[in-house]
């Protein structure tokens, strides 16, 4: 980097160019990570699999305990007349797609992989395969294979080296860490906003209680039916400004996407106002309407603005189970593992019986049910989740206390629970949880068009047969 900021950029076989931005378009594996065991320069060792349909007939070992290795083993294993092996080095796959565990689980029962667990190679040759298995850390012994095909995949070694030669630096004191935000300000604040508009709602419709309690046909008469109508300055005045308030939340969009030139401030505090413009306009509508709700478009324009409330409620719900960094970006599955490793120091400081004992608890609570079907079903299991940490945690508090384990402790535990299993729950159902999302989001878009269509067809019926121009 010049030191104007900008970056020269320098080729083996090219002029040098100025730019400000360089993209490192590597890819994530890097070099792939070897066994280091005599015979892996075999021509029968890979270390990808692109078509599981060229092995056929083959007695294959796949290497590895990820979502690559387990994927990997799965498609050769549905192959005709293969006869599919796979070792890891643990005890068991941990963390892993809940899809592909299932998956893997079923292969096993129907003997289509013959799982080999605690085990590591140990040498290859042409025909077979001796591998060593370990218990608690001792070597049980060795063990000798048939096998033709070998897949390792376990993982790659990032290409630091020639990132650093390239001026890349990796010192932590460098750059900002990446800080998991579990901040519900936005949402405070949005609720804040719906409670005062709420409560002063609640005292307009107190205060003109007589005029509201008339029904539709006695409200003619009244002396402030010309202030209160949907058609009166103050019932007209709040039909505007619900318009309004529709007009300012579909901005949320235009900020969403890039092609506008609408990017003035963070996606976070657009959220925030889209929320509270969402409940202001239906509060707004509900004083324009109140009471006079009928067979008509207005009516069913009502009906939508409140429905979308409710699917906007449910979609923040839902966006709070997508772990984000602090600057709002969605992290990915390896920044959760990578956070939820980080609590296991802060169990330790704690009262560590019980800090193990939730800990447990809760790693049972994330993996003892499978998400699975349609995404109904899906939000369906994540709600249950969510109900039984609270019932966990209302039965842990009791047992901490009687344990006499001092209550700031307790709340301090607890706090660091709920952080705990929103990361496990998201580490184990990540991909579950966007699925979730982007149904929603599908849904919430498609009713937010036709709310719109209808506001806009009660506004032009209204001004065409209104006593209002």
């Amino acid at each position: 980097r010049d030191a104007d900021g900008i970056f020269q950029v320098h080729f083996t076989n090219a002029p040098s160019i100025r730019t400000r931005s360089v993209c490192l378009a590597m890819g994530r594996r890097g070099t792939p990570r070897k066994l280091g065991v005599p015979g892996e320069e075999s021509s029968k060792v890979s270390y990808g699999l692109v078509d599981a349909g060229q092995f056929q007939g083959d007695k294959i070992l796949v290497v590895g305990g990820g979502d690559s290795a387990i994927e990997a083993a799965l498609a050769l294993s549905e192959q005709v007349g293969n006869h599919v092996t796979l070792s890891y080095r643990r005890p068991s796959v941990f963390r892993i797609k809940t899809r592909n565990k299932l998956r893997l689980e079923e292969a096993i029962a129907r003997g289509t992989i013959t799982a080999l667990f605690s085990s590591t190679v140990t040498r290859i040759h042409p025909d077979s395969v001796e591998l060593e298995f370990a218990d608690s850390d001792q070597m049980l012994g060795p063990k000798r294979i048939e096998n033709n095909v070998v897949f390792v995949l376990a993982g790659g070694l990032p290409p630091f080296e020639q990132l650093e030669r390239s001026g890349v630096s990796f010192d932590p004191s460098e750059r900002p860490a990446t800080v998991a935000s579990d901040d519900h300000g936005g949402l405070l604040i949005s609720l804040l906003w719906a409670l005062a508009s709420t409560l002063g709602a609640l005292l307009w419709l107190g205060f003109f209680r007589d005029y509201y309690a008339l029904s539709s046909l006695g409200r003619p008469g009244h002396a402030d039916h010309q202030l209160l109508a949907p058609s009166g300055s103050a019932g007209l005045a709040f039909g505007i400004l619900a318009f309004l308030f529709i007009g300012v939340n579909l901005l949320y969009l235009a900020r969403k996407n890039h092609r506008f030139p609408l990017q003035a401030g963070t996606l976070r505090s657009w959220m925030t106002w889209h929320v509270a413009t969402g409940i202001l306009a239906f509060i707004a509508a509900t004083l324009h309407s109140f009471g006079s709700l009928r067979q008509s478009v207005g009516t069913h324009a009502f009906l939508g603005i409140g429905i979308l409330v409710v699917t906007g409620a449910l979609g923040r719900y839902l966006y709070s189970f997508i772990p984000r960094a602090a600057n709002g970006r969605s992290l990915d599955l390896g920044e959760v593992r990578a956070k939820l490793a980080a609590f296991d120091a802060d169990w330790d400081r704690e009262h560590r019986g019980f800090g193990e004992r939730l800990r447990l608890q809760i790693e049972n609570l994330t993996t003892e049910a499978h998400w699975s079907g349609p995404p109904w079903k899906r939000l369906s299991s994540l709600i249950k989740s969510r109900a039984r940490l609270r019932n966990m945690k209302a039965n842990l508090t009791r047992e901490a206390r009687q344990e006499g384990i001092p209550e700031p402790q307790i709340r301090k535990l607890l706090k660091l629970a709920a952080s705990v299993q929103r990361s496990a729950l998201a580490a184990a159902h990540l991909e579950d949880i966007r699925g979730i999302v982007a149904s929603w989001r599908y849904a919430h878009r498609w009713i937010a068009l036709l709310m719109v269509g209808l506001v806009l067809i009660h506004i032009v019926t209204a001004l065409r047969y209104g006593q209002i121009l």
